[in-house]
């Protein structure tokens, strides 16, 4: 689907804004196809992800890990 917007007669901030507009919408539009598709980024439902960080130790430690006895 092809439509153009005339920005004629904006000045230039206010067409850059335009394109970061649209551009912005783009990115979302995908990110939301892209999470319909695959469920919550290829997880199943219900499952939540915890972050991993790195802290020089033996092994990793993670949320999960943490909070597992509780």
């Amino acid at each position: 689907m092809v439509k153009s917007v005339s920005i004629e007669g904006l000045d230039d901030e206010q067409a850059h804004f335009i394109r970061e507009l649209v551009e912005f919408l783009r990115t979302k539009k995908q990110r939301k196809q892209a999470f319909t598709r695959t469920g919550a980024k290829g997880r199943k439902r219900g499952e939540v992800a915890f972050a991993t960080y790195p802290l020089g130790v033996k092994g990793e430690l993670t949320r999960k890990k943490i909070y597992e006895g509780i």
